[in-house]
């Protein structure tokens, strides 16, 4: 004898139903998850180019202090007097010093730039600016009188949209 369940008729598919629900609510977690770790790996990727920008500027703005620390207080005053396109200045105090200036009006694709030894994996070798400042008290001794020279430099990461500008003076005795 056979028994007949009831509602056997009814029941047929809900499985498939049930499944296919569940195939949804995973592929869904999937998808998110993906973007997720597509959104990791640009932020990754972006701070990797900054960062890599930043130690490019700081490595030019070290390679100023080495040959500033190099030179005379005469030297210095002398190449920042001649136009001899060596990245040395006498108008640091004539231009506006913001970002604006650095970023937009600022040639950095001038001649007149000093460029460090060659660094890899930058888009684009890092350049720094030297500029005379007015002279004036040196600081913690008021009765000595200090040279101001303003290192401006700019590094590049492995993108070119990645950009530092970094900036220090130094006072010389």
């Amino acid at each position: 004898m056979s028994t007949r369940r009831p509602f056997a008729d009814s029941e047929r598919g809900a499985a498939l139903i049930v499944a296919l629900i569940f195939l949804v609510a995973l592929t869904l977690l999937g998808t998110s998850g993906t973007m997720n770790n597509t959104m990791q790996e640009r932020m990754a990727s972006n701070t990797r180019n900054r960062d890599l920008a930043f130690q490019a500027a700081e490595h030019a703005i070290e390679t100023a202090e080495t040959w500033i620390n190099s030179q005379t207080i005469a030297s210095l005053q002398t190449a920042a007097t001649t136009t001899a396109n060596d990245g040395v200045r006498d108008n640091g105090e004539q231009h506006a010093n913001d970002l604006d200036y650095w970023s937009s009006t600022f040639n950095w694709g001038s001649t007149d730039l000093r460029v460090p030894s060659t660094l890899a994996g930058v888009a684009t070798q890092p350049s720094y600016l030297v500029e005379r400042m007015p002279s004036g008290s040196c600081p913690g001794n008021a009765t000595a009188t200090c040279e101001f020279y303003r290192v401006t430099a700019r590094g590049i990461g492995a993108e070119t949209q990645a950009v530092v500008i970094l900036q220090t003076m130094y006072a010389i005795n």
